[in-house]
Parts: structure tokens; C-alpha cells; sequence
């Protein structure tokens, strides 16, 4: 197995476990609580270990460089991207966005729980909806950045990753309403984080030999 076969194939799972992961929590937790679906979600974790730990490939060493060698490597990295037009910029957009949104969501399921009266099993719900905004997003990167560009793509999902935010403390009314704007939020959420990020990653070879 190639090393491109692993690496899609990380990324489908990685791409695959918001959209299940919420929704399965919020279930366990309505019927056996939080305590024991945490005892559970550990458990997953050793399953992992083990399973890493069956494999049997050998992994060839990288040679080990010097400790100057990495400095050096690390100071010319960073003069070359905070020097760069485009990079430097995209690292600072990127890098409070991050900030913030972390913030966000420190606070975030308190909200739906305690502002908005929603159950653990509406919650998942909503994100297990919302990341389906991931797929949304690897679908439609690459007909935006061929109409505007990658400039005008990346603020055009950051703009559309804010506005999504301002609707979940706008969101009122029966609880049906709320989990309809909840989700649409998190699903205009997951569609611009993705597709920003991806726009990102797909400008930077390129300017990086401008």
C-alpha cells in the first residue's frame, strides 16, 4: 500500500468522524450519561494503540540533523513567511481565527445546552449536520478558486465563517427553529473552514515559488 493510498485514506476517516462522532455521543449520552460514554470514548483510543501497535512495517529513520541545523532551518522558514505578500498575511488571518473560534467554542456547547434547553442528542445532531458543510466545502474549492481566484476565495469564506457564527447567539424561537439555525450555522461553518483552508494550502506552493 502507497504512501497516497494512506494518506487519502486518513483523510476520508479524519473527514468521516465529525459527521458521525457528534451524533453517537449525544445518543450514548442520553442513555447512558456522560460518565460512561467518556469511559467509552477512552477505550476507543486503547483500541487504536492496539491496533497500531499489530503493524508490522518497518519505517525507515530519517537521518537525525544537528540542533543548529533545525534552528537555522526554523529562522529561515519563519523570515521567509512573515517576508512573504501573500503568506504572511494568510498565517495572521488564519492564526486569529483560530483564536477566536477556539473562544467560540469554549462557550459554545454551554450555550446550546443552558441558553438554548437542547439535549445532548440535538446537540450531536447539529455538529454531526454541520460537518457534512466539510463536504460541502471539498466540492466546491475548486469551482470557487477557478471563478474568483484564491484571494477573493479566502475572504469570501471568512467572511461566510463569521456571518456563521453571528447566528448562534441571533437564534430564537421553538426548538425546531433553533436546531435548523444551529445547524445551517455549523454547516456554513465547516463549508468555509474547510474551504478556506484548503484554498490556503493550495496557494502556497504556488507563491512560495513566486
Amino acid at each position: 500500500m502507497g504512501r497516497a493510498t494512506l494518506r487519502r485514506g486518513f483523510g476520508d476517516s479524519g473527514g468521516l468522524t465529525p459527521i458521525g462522532g457528534p451524533g453517537t455521543a449525544g445518543v450514548l449520552i442520553s442513555l447512558l450519561t456522560a460518565p460512561l460514554t467518556l469511559a467509552i470514548d477512552a477505550a476507543s483510543f486503547i483500541v487504536s494503540a492496539v491496533s497500531l501497535g499489530v503493524m508490522r512495517h518497518q519505517e525507515e529513520r530519517p537521518p537525525t540533523p544537528k540542533q543548529g541545523a533545525v534552528l537555522g532551518e526554523i529562522g529561515q522558514g519563519l523570515r521567509f513567511l512573515y517576508g512573504h505578500p501573500v503568506l504572511s498575511p494568510l498565517t495572521l488571518a488564519t492564526g486569529v481565527t483560530g483564536l477566536w473560534f477556539s473562544a467560540f467554542l469554549s462557550v459554545y456547547f454551554l450555550y446550546l445546552s443552558r441558553g438554548a434547553d437542547l439535549p445532548p442528542s440535538l446537540m450531536g445532531l447539529i455538529l454531526s449536520v454541520g460537518a457534512v458543510g466539510a463536504a460541502v466545502g471539498a466540492l466546491v474549492t475548486g469551482r470557487l478558486t477557478k471563478r474568483f481566484g484564491y484571494g477573493p476565495t479566502v475572504i469570501l469564506c471568512q467572511a461566510l465563517f463569521a456571518v456563521a457564527a453571528w447566528v448562534v447567539p441571533l437564534a430564537g424561537g421553538p426548538v425546531w427553529l433553533k436546531v435548523v439555525l444551529f445547524a445551517g450555522a455549523a454547516i456554513a461553518a465547516f463549508s468555509a473552514g474547510y474551504s478556506g483552508g484548503v484554498t490556503a494550502t493550495l496557494y502556497a506552493p504556488r507563491s512560495a515559488g513566486s
